[in-house]
């Protein structure tokens, strides 16, 4: 089972989620972009086994902001920062569920 990284400042929040919903969504960009496929299944440094559940690839960073208004842990991204990726690197968004 592969690691999936989630970066340090996301770990209390994705722990939160994945215990009221049970599932979080993840923003991987370029060496992680296609990594991972549907159905495959990950584990976190801190042992929580997932399933890749949803892949969601926008094409535009106006595709990726409509995205997040249906995503509340993507509300809070760094859209500035997302704009200026999207010049030069590809972008996806992983659905991830808990594996029970």
């Amino acid at each position: 089972m592969r690691l999936i990284y989630i970066p340090e400042k996301e770990v209390e929040n994705t722990k939160k989620l994945l215990k009221t919903d049970g599932k979080f969504h993840l923003i991987t960009i370029s060496s992680e972009y296609g990594k991972y496929k549907q159905g495959d299944f990950v584990k976190t440094v801190w042992g929580e086994k997932l399933v890749v559940h949803k892949i969601i690839q926008p094409k535009t960073f106006k595709d990726f902001e409509q995205e997040t208004t249906h995503h509340k842990e993507l509300q809070s991204a760094n859209l500035e920062e997302i704009k200026i990726l999207y010049t030069h690197k590809k972008i996806e968004i992983l659905e991830l569920k808990k594996y029970r």
